[in-house]
């Protein structure tokens, strides 16, 4: 599972950041960037 963040310091710097189950924060990404990460760990779980 993943939790966005999307906050004032995400707006200000146009984008979301992703914390990971583990409590693990991906750093600053776009939305089309997050999207394409998850295909990614869904292909790789095929």
């Amino acid at each position: 599972p993943y939790m966005l963040i999307i906050g004032d310091k995400e707006l200000e710097r146009g984008g979301i950041t992703t914390r990971l189950r583990t409590g693990e924060n991906l750093p600053l990404m776009s939305v089309k960037e997050f999207v394409e990460r998850i295909k990614e760990d869904c292909n790789k779980r095929r």
